[in-house]
């Protein structure tokens, strides 16, 4: 047993590690996300880069409302790409992913 109390602590140091990076990472992408809306900026090469980038943070539920804030703004611009982002993060299985982790890591 006490392997498997070493293996799940180490996991969950990892774990909470990472969501302390993606908790940094937010704030740069609240600042682009609303530097993107304030501005009404059409550049889709931009918004779709950021989204790109909002998806490595998939883990995250406070990214993750920032991937969907962001994507609320583009959906007039381009409907098949948020479509195309949003069935990206249900086929990777992420929506559960994230729900799941969040009722445990993110107390």
């Amino acid at each position: 047993m006490e392997k498997e109390d070493q293996l799940f602590n180490a996991i969950s140091e990892l774990i909470k590690n990472r969501n302390q990076y993606a908790k940094q990472a937010l704030s740069g992408f609240w600042y682009k996300i609303t530097e993107i809306i304030r501005t009404k900026s059409q550049n889709e090469n931009r918004i779709e880069h950021l989204s790109d980038n909002l998806f490595g943070y998939y883990f995250n539920v406070e990214v993750l409302e920032e991937f969907k804030r962001l994507l609320r703004y583009y959906l007039p611009m381009n409907t098949r790409s948020v479509e195309s982002h949003i069935n990206w993060y249900r086929d990777c299985g992420m929506m559960t992913l994230i729900k799941m982790k969040s009722k445990v890591i993110l107390k």
